[in-house]
């Protein structure tokens, strides 16, 4: 049974292949109104990124007779005509991107350091470019995306190696490549593609309708569509796994909580978006009381898990304890596990160990000395999704740091905080 699912699959995507069907890409139109260095650069660096892709087709200078038809449209920043719109429509053009580039400069700064009685130069040159685009629809003439450019990069060199020339082509490289980044990035968010789950393979592989005529590539990431009742819901992940012409493989990574029916379910793209490998990262901050000094701590941490279905966990944090009339100014750094209760990882359970080194101070003393020291500390935590916003989950932690004697307050702490969570979906 196996082996004929497997033939008819094969059998479908050769089919996909032959058959007499258009390429669905749309063509993308980028159109430099500055027409200066910087403004072609972005273009280059724009085109390369776009076409690598593999989900659209840009119009170069090749395509002499879409690229005549722009020039005789005069189109304006803002705006495609009727006239024009008609025209390209029939050339399978279906988003217009003009791009200005108002102004480019670089900036420079220098600092030294005196290292047994030599003393050492450091340049920085930072490259800043500002502009704008926008994306235009040809079918309707509206404006779908308007965004400004302001991005900027630096590079150092000092009075012992490298060279002015060196750095500020590193920077103005980088600033450029930024903006042909967010430009991308944009145009990935509106242009979403979908297709429908023609048959199932195998326990996690399914047939779908979109290949590489659609914009799909090996790799394209997708979750699950399922329309009910005039609403939509949007679970589950899976990759490209095969690709023909018109048809594709997607294995599931995440199953979606909903059945997976042929003809029935949708995939959609998932844009800019992190590969399964990728995992997440979550910012606290967060407030606590160290129970055995009734001493009062705070600080700022970043915890990195491996993938989203958990894993290993990195994590780092600055905390400032008060405590006896002393300050405690600390740098922690911890490894640990982590296990998600759902797909997105914004809720869990983790544990991790680690090191804290640091210092403590008198906060009235006249005679204010600082003392440094560190030691190990354990703690185990649990957060948990609270909405949308600047702050997305809560957190509560419990652990036991190691103290040092006179230098840092330890035994039991509690710690409760907000987050915010950056995931694959």
């Amino acid at each position: 049974m196996k082996r004929t699912s497997v033939i008819a699959v094969l059998f479908l995507l050769v089919i996909s292949i032959t058959v007499f069907s258009a390429d669905q890409r749309m063509f993308v139109a980028l159109i430099d109104f500055t027409r200066n260095k910087d403004s072609e650069l972005i273009s280059s660096y724009f085109a390369s990124r776009i076409t690598g892709t593999g989900k659209y087709r840009l119009v170069t200078r090749d395509d002499r007779d879409i690229a005549a038809l722009i020039n005789e449209s005069k189109l304006s920043y803002s705006t495609v005509s009727s006239d024009a719109s008609q025209r390209l429509k029939l050339k399978n053009v279906k988003v217009i991107m003009p791009v200005k580039i108002t102004n480019s400069k670089y900036s420079t700064s220098t600092s030294k350091i005196v290292i047994d009685g030599k003393t050492k130069y450091t340049y920085t040159v930072t490259y800043r470019v500002e502009g704008s685009f926008q994306i235009l629809s040809v079918e309707t003439g509206e404006i779908l995306a308007s965004r400004t450019i302001d991005h900027e990069s630096s590079d150092s060199y000092s009075n012992t190696a490298g060279s002015f020339q060196e750095s500020y082509d590193v920077a103005r490289k980088k600033a450029l490549q930024l903006a042909a980044a967010s430009m991308e990035k944009v145009l990935n968010e509106l242009v979403v593609i979908r297709a429908s789950v023609i048959e199932r393979i195998s326990e996690d592989t399914y047939l779908v309708s979109g290949g590489v005529w659609s914009g799909f590539t090996v790799g394209s990431k997708v979750t699950f569509l399922l329309s009910y009742r005039g609403s939509e819901m949007k679970q589950g992940y899976a990759e490209v796994v095969s690709i023909g012409n018109e048809t594709c493989i997607i294995k599931v990574w995440d199953k979606p909580e909903f059945d997976i029916v042929p003809g029935t379910t949708f995939v959609v793209e998932l844009p800019n978006q992190h590969r399964r490998s990728e995992g997440v990262s979550k910012n606290n901050f967060y407030g606590g009381l160290l129970v055995t000094n009734m001493a009062f701590q705070g600080g700022i941490g970043f915890d990195n898990i491996g993938s989203y279905r958990g894993g290993f966990l990195f994590g780092t944090a600055l905390n400032v304890a008060f405590f006896q009339q002393l300050a405690s100014y600390e740098l922690h750094g911890s490894l640990g596990l982590y296990i998600p209760f759902n797909k997105n990882s914004t809720a869990g359970f983790g544990v991790k160990g680690g090191v804290f080194v640091g210092g403590t101070s008198h906060i009235k003393d006249q005679n204010n000395y600082f003392i440094y020291g560190g030691g190990p500390f354990v703690s185990a935590f649990i957060d948990f999704p609270l909405g949308g916003g600047l702050f997305e989950g809560v957190f509560l932690e419990a652990g036991f740091k190691l103290p040092i004697a006179g230098i840092s307050p330890g035994g039991l702490f509690v710690n409760f905080g907000v987050q915010s969570v950056n995931t694959p979906f």
